[in-house]
């Protein structure tokens, strides 16, 4: 299990780079405009995406299985910075699976660069990160494309909780969170320079399933706290293992 932002995870790609560049501006601006307020707001109503009339089944049980699946979740084509989609796509679902399915699925992808992976010890990374409430902190592990989405949560990501219906009944899990970045959806239009490339472009550019629709994030399932979700934030204990998000 690696630790720590010096730590690299095998060969870094330029194309994980630059997906990390720009996640790690979205990343800034959801902590600046939907954390600041959390603690007064823990109660928040839960926006987002619209309640499903029904609910989809499927029958994935595997990683690939979940990978297949881009064209369905990512819409525009673009998973950057996109990783409130995997989520939402796996909890929309989530009655119809087992929870040690559950839990893998979640471990197929990047929480910051929204990356497919397939999970293993050497993209898994032990982390510290603050609770959502600000009631202290918590151990747990998370997989990643590359490093330097591991400094990305460190300095933007939160943990809040969330009671999620799986087979048999409903398991109350910890999960990475950001702010809403749709509180200032104008931001998603600045012009920022590619620290990797020095191309000047824009969120809305480069995250294209980033998308607002009156103060909303279109897609985005939310916490207890209200804060968006973005992976799942597995158990110190078992970080790896199945049932790895269950406490």
């Amino acid at each position: 299990m690696s630790s720590g932002c010096s730590t690299q995870s095998g060969g870094v790609k330029r194309t994980c780079r630059l997906a990390a560049a720009s996640s790690h501006i979205l990343l800034a601006l959801g902590l600046l405009l939907g954390l600041a307020s959390l603690i007064t707001c823990g109660d928040a109503e839960q926006a987002g995406k619209q309640v499903p009339d029904a609910v989809p089944t499927w029958s994935g049980s595997q990683v690939t299985d979940l990978h297949r699946e881009y064209q369905n979740i990512f819409l525009h084509g673009n998973r950057n910075a996109a990783s409130h989609l995997w989520s939402t796509f796996l909890l929309d679902r989530s009655a119809g699976m087992s929870r040690e399915t559950l839990e893998l699925m979640f471990s197929g992808f990047c929480a910051v660069s929204g990356s497919p992976i397939r999970p293993n010890d050497y993209n898994r990374y032990l982390l510290r990160l603050p609770l959502a409430d600000g009631s202290g902190d918590r151990a747990g592990a998370m997989h990643y494309c590359c490093w330097p989405c591991v400094c990305d949560t460190q300095d933007f990501i939160r943990v809040d909780t969330k009671t999620v219906p799986v087979e048999g009944g409903e398991r109350r899990y910890h999960f990475a969170v950001i702010g809403n970045p749709c509180d200032n959806a104008g931001a998603l239009d600045a012009p920022f320079v590619q620290p990797f490339d020095g191309r000047q472009t824009t969120l809305s550019r480069e995250a294209r399933e980033v998308r607002c629709a009156g103060g909303e994030l279109l897609g985005a399932t939310m916490s207890d706290g209200g804060l968006v979700i973005i992976g799942m934030f597995f158990d110190e204990a078992t970080a790896g293992k199945r049932g790895a998000g269950l406490r």
